[in-house]
């Protein structure tokens, strides 16, 4: 599982499956897929509840025959940082 966190630049709902493009800070761009078993989180998001500009953390899966990317779970808001041993 690959994990990336960016801003929400577009979404093509009408494509199948569904598409995201996230962007980092620094500024790469990632197109995914969301199909119908993507979880969102919180529970009870859907895609239709997705705005450009809102902040992503997206877990995705990736075929290297296709170079697609498969979204399996999407986090709307600002990622919780893993806390650090102490």
């Amino acid at each position: 599982m690959i994990t990336f966190s960016g801003e929400l630049s577009s979404v093509d709902a009408k494509a199948a499956p569904p598409m995201i493009t996230v962007q980092d800070r620094y500024g790469v761009k990632k197109e995914i897929a969301t199909p119908a078993e993507s979880k969102f989180s919180p529970d009870g998001k859907t895609l239709t509840d997705l705005k450009v500009g809102d902040k992503l953390t997206v877990e995705y899966t990736y075929d290297v025959t296709t170079g697609k990317r498969t979204a399996q779970s999407i986090t709307i808001g600002e990622a919780t940082p893993p806390a650090a041993n102490q």
